[in-house]
């Protein structure tokens, strides 16, 4: 039973950790599609 309040608090920081990584890895897919693609997206720019 002593081990119960250890795996709780590992849980949360694996939980926390988580979606801090997965933010700032959705921010780096985002920018790489941008710098990438960037011919397409000025040249949707330019039409709209």
């Amino acid at each position: 039973m002593t081990g119960k309040p250890h795996k709780s608090i590992w849980k949360g920081i694996h939980k926390w950790v988580g979606a801090v990584m997965a933010l700032l890895l959705s921010v780096f897919c985002l920018s790489g599609i941008i710098l990438n693609h960037r011919g397409r997206i000025a040249a949707y720019a330019r039409n709209t």
